[in-house]
């Protein structure tokens, strides 16, 4: 399992580790090369930001977000190429396409988080917007331009150099 997510140098895990590098270090967070130990703690971690050397709740998500997303996305494509398709260089997925599926992933992501903010479909259990905006705020495409609640605005995309 470590030598899947952290080691193995046919291409895709550590190209999506370093777009998840560049997401957190847009976020104002500290990057060190990623371990298992790292994955599994990851919805218990709590980093800390450079600017502020705190912890906050929406870092927090996001870093949960970020290390979870990837990790799942590296062994699904793990998958497709050793099981899907008889580990055949000829169909391993080109960087293009593990670009375009990282972001996909995580713009589908944060899709979801913007839909589970209203009451109206999710009542008690809807996430406060606040929470969405600490998350998301400082890693999103193109933020300057956006309405300071962009939530219930049009479509927002994360901000990554692949764009």
């Amino acid at each position: 399992m470590e030598h899947i997510l952290t080691d193995c140098q046919i291409p895709g895990q550590e190209l999506i580790w370093k777009m998840v590098q560049e997401v957190w270090e847009k976020k104002g967070g500290n990057w060190s090369r990623m371990t298992l130990g790292k994955i599994m703690a990851a919805a218990i971690e709590k980093p800390r930001l450079r600017q502020r050397g705190r912890t906050t709740r929406g870092a927090d998500r996001l870093y949960r977000i970020l290390i979870t997303e990837a990790a799942h996305l590296i062994w699904v494509l793990r998958c497709e190429r050793r099981i899907l398709n008889n580990d055949d260089p000829d169909k391993w997925q080109t960087t293009e396409e593990i670009i375009n599926r990282w972001l996909a992933r995580i713009d589908t992501r944060l899709a979801l988080d913007r839909i589970m903010t209203s009451r109206k479909k999710f009542g008690k259990k809807a996430i406060k917007a606040e929470i969405v905006l600490r998350t998301w705020s400082g890693v999103l495409h193109g933020e300057k331009n956006l309405p300071e609640n962009w939530i219930v605005g049009p479509r927002v995309l994360v901000g990554n150099s692949a764009r």
